[in-house]
């Protein structure tokens, strides 16, 4: 019985998991795109993605038992990659990898968007939460180095993401002005519960 739920959980778990990846490192090159921020940054982002998804992975499919914090990590990766997922079908041609902006865009704020303004980086905060709970769980009797190294990645992913956001939030306003601020005094950031009016 406990092996056949491991072995549930970790089909599960890689199978959203690289349905995860496949939506978040969309990273063909879209015309018309500048980046939110410096291209080092981006890159340092996309390095420590990569090797944190390939790690997790590897963990996943290895694990020896299955325990509550790995189900609430599916969870989040869960409910991470269908935000990840409704607003990439929601934004349509309008959609840039993480760290880009495109130029000439929309303001869109139907469908997910009408109810939380930054579902891509809501999503992609709550599988590195979840990850990061995983990861944990498996290296927490490990060397310090182990942990640091776990804690140094999600301490640049998380607040790489949150700092996105908000630089995308400035350049909506810069380009749609007093919109923008109507909007942003209705639908919160990252918690897809209504502002009060």
């Amino acid at each position: 019985m406990e092996v056949n739920m491991l072995l549930q959980y970790q089909i599960v778990t890689v199978g959203v998991f690289i349905i995860f990846i496949f939506y978040v490192f969309d990273i063909r090159t879209k015309s018309g795109t500048a980046p939110l921020v410096g291209g080092v940054w981006t890159t340092l982002m996309k390095l420590i993605a990569a090797t944190i998804s390939i790690w997790f992975l590897y963990v996943v499919i290895f694990l020896n038992e299955v325990q509550w914090q790995h189900f609430v990590a599916l969870g989040l990766i869960i409910v991470g990659t269908s935000s990840i997922i409704a607003a990439k079908v929601t934004l349509g041609r309008f959609h840039t990898w993480s760290g880009y902006h495109k130029i000439d865009t929309e303001l869109v704020t139907k469908g997910i968007y009408s109810y939380i303004r930054h579902p891509l980086y809501t999503g992609g905060v709550l599988v590195e939460i979840a990850v990061a709970i995983v990861l944990f769980t498996e290296y927490r009797a490990s060397r310090i180095e182990v942990l640091v190294a776990i804690a140094a990645a999600f301490g640049y992913m998380i607040p790489f993401n949150i700092i996105l956001a908000e630089r995308e939030t400035q350049k909506m306003r810069e380009k749609f002005g007093p919109v923008v601020d109507e909007y942003t005094s209705r639908v919160r950031a990252f918690i897809p519960i209504r502002k009060r009016a």
